[in-house]
């Protein structure tokens, strides 16, 4: 019977994610985990709207009178461009160096105030899904050794760690070359 419910409460948090246009991948797993008290949270929390800050368009003269605007908007921009690159010869090393820690510590305070508005299934997804999928995998490689020391012998056992130790060595090397993939090759 508890199983039952657990099932029923991960299709349903599934289900009410998707309805609040929420991650699906995200409140699965979770719900895996936390069974109901996962579909309580998707309960508790607000749908997300992602069209709430774009203006709704509703005839063509509207849409070319913002399109006109973002051109408007592009072409100044690409002044401010070229008049900064052509001063940028103008200044000295000196003078570059001791701006540069105040630009880096205002864009620093712009990503700390970005990373409050992110939501918790993303932090949940971005910072600690991977480290239970590391847990997983390595309860997955002690049951998998416990397996292989029942059933094969010494000479086996040795080559199979051996084996295995190359291959995550040859694929973390292969997979660390790429910028995509270089925090999952460490």
């Amino acid at each position: 019977m508890l199983g039952l419910i657990w099932v029923v409460s991960i299709f349903a948090t599934v289900f009410l994610a998707d309805q609040k246009r929420m991650s699906i991948v995200g409140y699965f797993f979770l719900s895996l985990i936390l069974g109901p008290l996962a579909l309580i949270v998707v309960l508790l929390s607000p749908a997300r709207n992602f069209l709430s800050d774009d203006p709704q368009i509703k005839n063509l003269q509207q849409a070319q009178e913002q399109i006109f605007q973002l051109k408007q908007t592009l072409s100044v921009l690409n002044q401010k461009i070229a008049d900064l690159e052509q001063n940028v010869g103008k200044f000295t090393s000196v003078e570059a160096e001791s701006s540069l820690p105040l630009a880096l510590s205002s864009s620093h305070e712009k990503n700390s105030t970005s990373t409050l508005h992110e939501g918790w299934e993303l932090i949940f997804g971005k910072y600690w899904l991977n480290r239970v999928g590391v847990v997983f995998f390595v309860i997955g490689v002690g049951f998998f050794i416990s397996y292989s020391f029942q059933y094969f012998s010494a000479w086996a056992k040795i080559g199979l760690g051996y084996i295995f130790a190359i291959s995550f060595l040859l694929l973390g090397k292969y997979l660390e070359k790429k910028d995509k993939y270089r925090k999952l090759s460490w």
